[in-house]
């Protein structure tokens, strides 16, 4: 809530880390915060109107072969991470959005390494509140990862760019 960035994981070329680092804007320092259960990278990352940061899927190594389902949620004031309910698929290459009612719109990704036969057309929403977290959104047009979401001033969400071909990496 007081706007410093939480950089949860992240991966390098041999491994996906478990570390987290939160940069204090008003101290202009980086400080270590509690770990990831497991290591994770290429994820979302979304800061949630109570103060909360939302982590969604991504992967448990560089190569991305083994693509999450799981969510995670920072608490800040706890410095704790936990559990915050398992998507439909597991998605790298997604997009997250907070819209405007509190929910997360997560669209697209990949549920596979290099997204070989695997791009996703289909959306689900993490209702923050909800007994069961994660829930169906809307099919897209066309199957897309690695694209923008951009939430606009009349409510409406705008997905653009991304591919729906293999990664050629």
């Amino acid at each position: 809530p007081n706007g410093d960035p939480l950089l949860p994981g992240g991966c390098d070329a041999n491994q996906c880390l478990t570390e987290v680092a939160r940069y204090e804007v008003a101290a202009d320092r980086w400080t270590t915060v509690a770990p990831l259960p497991g290591p994770r990278g290429f994820a979302t990352v979304t800061a949630l109107a109570d103060g909360s940061v939302l982590v969604v899927g991504g992967c448990a190594n560089p190569r991305c072969t083994v693509v999450l389902a799981d969510a995670l949620r920072y608490q800040p004031v706890l410095d704790k991470w936990r559990p915050a309910g398992v998507m439909k698929a597991p998605r790298a290459g997604h997009t997250a959005t907070l819209l405007e009612d509190g929910t997360v719109f997560l669209a697209g990704g990949c549920q596979t390494a290099g997204c070989a036969g695997s791009t996703l057309d289909t959306t689900e929403l993490f209702l923050p509140a909800a007994t069961v977290a994660f829930v169906d959104g809307p099919v897209m047009r066309s199957p897309r990862h690695h694209h923008t979401a951009t939430l606009l001033p009349s409510g409406l969400l705008l997905l653009a760019g991304g591919t729906d071909r293999v990664d050629s990496t």
